[in-house]
C-alpha cells in the first residue's frame, strides 16, 4: 500500500477515535444532567387564598424563616403582604421543579418553559431578581402585569416610554 493509502487510514482513524469521544462525552453528559434533574427538589410557593399582585422572596435576612427541604420539597409560605423573608440564600438558583397553590389547595399555574399558560391567566410568573440575587420578584397574575412590576422592582421603566412630549 503507498504512503498516501496509509495516510488517508491513519487520518480515518483519527477521525473516527474523535467522533466516538465526542459522542461518548456528551452521552455521558447528558446521562448524569437527566439523573440529577430527577432528584430535583420541588419548590412550593404558598399564597394566601385569593393574593394577587407581586410577591417577592427577601434572602440572608437574620429575621427570616429557615427553609427545610422536607421529602423532596421545600415550602415557601407566603405572608398576605407577599413579602417573603428567608434566612439563607434564594432556593431558586439550585435545580429544583416549582409548584404553586393557595392555602386552600387550589393551584394556581406557573409559567414555564414551554409556556403553556394564557397570558390571561392567574399564574405564578418570574418578574427577575435584584440586588446581586438576594430578592426573587413575582407575580400572581396576568401576563399584563408583569411590565408595572418590573418598573416598580427596576424603579424606572424600561423599555421606557417613547411616546410621552
Amino acid at each position: 500500500m503507498s504512503s498516501a493509502g496509509k495516510n488517508l487510514i491513519r487520518l480515518r482513524n483519527v477521525i473516527l477515535v474523535v467522533l466516538l469521544l465526542g459522542i461518548a462525552y456528551f452521552g455521558f453528559f447528558f446521562l448524569v444532567s437527566f439523573l440529577s434533574h430527577q432528584n430535583a427538589p420541588i419548590i412550593d410557593y404558598v399564597f394566601p387564598d385569593g393574593f394577587s399582585g407581586i410577591a417577592k422572596i427577601r434572602s440572608v435576612k437574620s429575621e427570616g424563616v429557615t427553609l427545610v427541604e422536607n421529602n423532596g420539597v421545600i415550602t415557601l409560605d407566603f405572608p398576605s403582604s407577599g413579602v417573603l423573608e428567608i434566612k439563607g440564600k434564594l432556593p431558586i438558583f439550585d435545580w429544583h421543579k416549582p409548584v404553586a397553590h393557595y392555602q386552600s389547595g387550589k393551584m394556581i399555574p406557573v409559567v414555564t418553559p414551554p409556556n403553556e399558560v394564557s397570558d390571561n391567566e392567574i399564574a405564578l410568573r418570574d418578574v427577575g431578581g435584584t440586588k446581586q440575587n438576594t430578592e426573587e420578584w413575582y407575580v400572581v397574575g396576568k401576563f399584563s402585569e408583569i411590565h408595572a412590576a418590573q418598573t416598580q422592582m427596576n424603579g424606572f421603566e424600561f423599555p421606557p416610554n417613547t411616546n410621552s412630549p
